[in-house]
């Protein structure tokens, strides 16, 4: 299963030093094996936990996703500035980079951003979602993180249109992979201990 960081080269010393403030260490990877794997069932589960009052048009938007391109109107990207989407995204910039300068929080969400206007998926729940591709949400890390106020305002500014990865697609940090793949991809940029390629 390819993530978006890739295998860690040191597991042990690399989560102690990169995971962000705001989100607590796992002990095991079966601590969270009670996380579904299918998509609508991660964002019931987020929705609950977070007593979030947008559940069912979380899980059908991201249920339509499955079948994207399929000619519907709400094939469309879905970047509304919501609060409930300022709050995905935020929660996944934490997750992901909580630990990095503000520009890099709000690069991450930018790649969560171009993803959507890629068609990866046509929402950012079904990007965010998607079975492989952030770490913190195979590992469920996603789920125990509290946004900061800076990823918050760093999905804010991603979700305006801002982007300092010049339509990054992928990110990673080349200190915690040494997947082929993602190293294979042409560098448009580095922010903090991230880079960001297309």
């Amino acid at each position: 299963m390819l993530f978006l960081f890739g295998p860690l080269r040191s597991p042990s010393k690399a989560l102690a030093q990169n995971i962000p403030r705001n989100c607590p260490r796992i002990s095991s990877p079966t601590t969270l094996l009670y996380w579904a794997s299918s998509v609508g069932n991660n964002l019931t589960q987020f929705a609950s936990q977070t007593n979030h009052a947008l559940a069912p048009t979380l899980v059908s938007t991201a249920a339509n996703d499955a079948n994207d391109n399929d000619g519907d109107p709400d094939d469309q990207p879905a970047l509304d500035p919501t609060p409930a989407h300022v709050a995905l995204l935020a929660r996944i910039i934490e997750a992901e980079a909580g630990n990095q300068p503000f520009q890099g929080q709000v690069a991450v969400g930018a790649v969560v951003v171009n993803r959507v206007l890629h068609h990866y998926a046509s929402t950012l729940e079904g990007v965010i979602f998607a079975p492989g591709q952030f770490e913190p949400i195979s590992n469920g890390r996603f789920y125990l993180c509290q946004p900061s106020a800076a990823s918050l305002a760093a999905a804010r500014e991603a979700l305006s249109g801002i982007d300092p990865t010049n339509g990054a697609l992928y990110f990673y940090n080349p200190s915690l992979t040494n997947d082929h793949f993602i190293r294979s991809l042409p560098i448009l940029t580095q922010i903090g201990a991230q880079v960001f390629a297309a």
